[in-house]
């Protein structure tokens, strides 16, 4: 299985050129070689050389080739089982998804296990399909008609590859050019040549800098194959190397992972300069690539790599890791998805990674999507061949990938209820008492904002149940827990979400601390809290979260200077370290839903502000930015 997963399905190639049958016509020195399937039962036997056409379009990519090819021979008999397989992976990287379904039935036969994996997958796919889309995508100006992909933020800017097919005679077949693109978003100045003082290593195709920005990891090529922008069939290894104050890189070291006759990839930072992720195929592994984590013991050592588990890893390939101090992104050409790989995240819960969750539209497509990195909590970039024939790779924004909670419409009501709302249900904390319900619906003039559209239905119980204690002890910490009065039972659901993405990455902590039953509603809820915010997105300080750490924080001031600067976002503000930024300005916080953004400011003029950012940034605020507010919005500075 896993070479057919690595030959059909694995490796499609973000090739540079467009191939056609006519460039098929050259001499085997003149083209890659992959590894060839023989079918010696089968009538495709005598037809070897057209097998080997099939295998390469796979190869580069050329999902619509592969399925006019494979059409064809069907007519004449039945396909061989790796070429239901391979005619059924390209269909669905088209959008076929129900042609797609019937020839992963017809594989089912040869292999029952994968096929019906498969015929699962694009029922799923159906639905994605059909889900709303939950993020603002947009190809970056520096895309190309070459491949761009592994992006990485840096406080220069944006770090990213380009890969350029090489000119005919030369040693090597493909080459890579690591490029910095000055800017912010989708729009970028034109690219340079990321340059140090010393030349770099050949062949690297990704590389990510630690927290601190002390550190630095990178990946290459350990042959001279071509790269597709997320696996080679050929050696890939991995390099930690030391960054100066001067922004160079020194001790270039192997990482100890690296092996002989396997592939270490993707090598990325956790939460700090001592956690890495990354992608091998090792022989112990699950099937393909998997996922690890290693931890530094030493400045030289490190722990024995942990596999993240069946959860994360499949019988297919898992790539590109990157964590974001709440949410592993990852790749996975395995699990339900659109088609080709699609990027997925896992919620970190009690120090475990959860089932993942499929990123959904427009994040995914029906084509190749990898190595999504986060800026913060809401933007950041992936990469995807979707646009181009070519099977070219290019480099999206996006933002909003894990939206507020909290609809940013909703405010506390105190007027007459509206026909929709009059439909809706009326949820009470857990926490309240039944004379406290009762009191609340007595009021005549009781309102309280809509809460839509989904929540977590976690437990169906009596009125004169005596659970709701533990409740708030087991999940009170995720999320408030709600209870709705029915004719004899109470409904006990968890949040109130907008994004029904959101509600499932809160549905798999909910399920791993053992409430299996529980699944998502769509039913809107009246929320009962006489002390309602009258605005999610409200200015406020702190300490009215009960911050410890930033207890004196304020809000900032409408009399000051326009410029601020947006330090970071965090789901739990009292990782916030307001030492880091001691005596650079005042520091005040913008609540966006569930969300706290840190701000520093206010400054007169953009030069001041720039001033700042430059030192906020060599104090670990790498991706630090100069905004205005707008009432209650963050707007961005253009620095032309």
């Amino acid at each position: 299985m896993k070479t057919l997963i690595c030959l059909f399905f694995a490796f499609p190639l973000l090739w540079t050129i467009s191939i056609t049958a006519q460039d098929l016509n050259t001499s085997d020195e003149e083209i890659p070689r992959v590894v060839l399937a023989s079918y010696p039962d089968s009538e495709w036997s005598s037809e070897q050389t057209s097998w080997e056409h099939v295998e390469l379009l796979d190869f580069f990519n050329q999902s619509d080739q592969v399925v006019q090819h494979l059409n064809h021979n069907s007519k004449s008999g039945s396909l061989p089982p790796d070429a239901q397989l391979a005619l059924a992976h390209n269909l669905k990287k088209l959008g076929h998804y129900d042609q797609a379904k019937k020839w992963y039935e017809e594989y089912r036969t040869y292999n029952y296990k994968e096929g019906q994996h498969f015929v699962s997958s694009c029922n799923t796919a159906l639905a994605l399909k059909n889900q709303w889309e939950m993020q603002r995508i947009a190809p970056i100006s520096v895309n190309s008609t070459e491949s761009e992909y592994s992006p990485c933020s840096s406080k220069d800017g944006l770090i990213f590859f380009r890969m350029t097919k090489t000119q005919p005679g030369s040693s090597n077949a493909c080459s890579f050019d690591i490029l910095l693109a000055d800017g912010e978003e989708a729009t970028f100045s034109e690219e340079q040549k990321y340059s140090q003082r010393f030349e770099l290593p050949e062949n690297i195709v990704f590389i990510d800098i630690s927290p601190s920005g002390n550190k630095v990891l990178f990946t290459k090529l350990t042959d001279q194959s071509c790269f597709n922008g997320f696996l080679t069939t050929e050696g890939m290894a991995s390099y930690e190397a030391d960054v100066t104050k001067n922004g160079e890189w020194q001790n270039l070291r192997p990482l100890p992972f690296n092996a002989v006759g396997q592939r270490t990839a993707y090598a990325s930072y956790g939460e700090t300069d001592d956690i890495i992720f990354f992608a091998s195929d090792i022989p112990s592994g699950f099937g393909g690539f998997d996922l690890y984590k290693a931890e530094r013991l030493t400045e030289n050592k490190w722990s024995i790599p942990q596999n993240l588990g069946p959860k994360i890893n499949s019988d297919g390939n898992e790539i590109t890791p990157k964590f974001n101090g709440e949410v592993l992104s990852f790749a996975s050409d395995f699990h339900e998805g659109m088609g080709g790989y699609d990027i997925f995240y896992s919620p970190l819960d009690q120090s475990r990674f959860l089932y993942p969750v499929n990123a959904g539209r427009p994040i995914n497509s029906s084509m190749d999507d990898w190595s999504l990195s986060f800026v913060d909590q809401e933007t950041g970039y992936f990469v995807s061949n979707r646009a181009n024939a070519s099977a070219n790779a290019n480099i999206y924004y996006f933002e909003d990938l894990t939206q507020s909670p909290q609809p940013k419409a909703l405010q506390v009501n105190y007027t007459s209820l509206s026909k929709s709302e009059l439909k809706a249900v009326t949820a009470f904390p857990i926490s309240w008492s039944t004379d406290e319900v009762n009191a609340f619906t007595a009021k005549k003039d009781a309102k309280a904002p809509i809460k839509a559209k989904y929540s977590v239905q976690i437990a169906v119980i009596s009125p004169n149940n005596n659970s709701f204690n533990r409740l708030q002890k087991e999940l009170g910490d995720l999320d408030d827990l709600y209870k709705i009065y029915f004719k004899d039972v109470v409904k006990i659901r968890l949040g109130s979400y907008e994004k029904e993405i959101t509600a499932s990455l809160m549905l798999e902590k909910i399920k791993s601390r053992g409430y299996s039953d529980a699944f998502i509603v769509t039913e809107k809820m009246i929320v009962a809290d006489e002390n309602e915010k009258e605005d999610s997105n409200t200015l406020e300080p702190l300490k009215e979260r009960n911050v410890p750490s930033t207890k004196n924080v304020k809000a900032p001031s409408s009399d000051k200077g326009k410029y601020l600067l947006r330090l970071a976002t965090y789901l739990h503000p009292d990782n916030f370290d307001p030492s880091k930024v001691s005596g650079l300005g005042e520091v005040s916080s913008l609540e966006k839903g569930p969300y706290t953004i840190f701000l520093l400011g206010h400054f007169d003029s953009v030069e001041q502000a720039r001033r700042a950012q430059t030192k906020v940034q060599d104090r670990g605020f790498t991706n630090a930015q100069i905004i205005e507010l707008e009432g209650q919005e963050i707007v961005r500075v253009s620095l032309d």
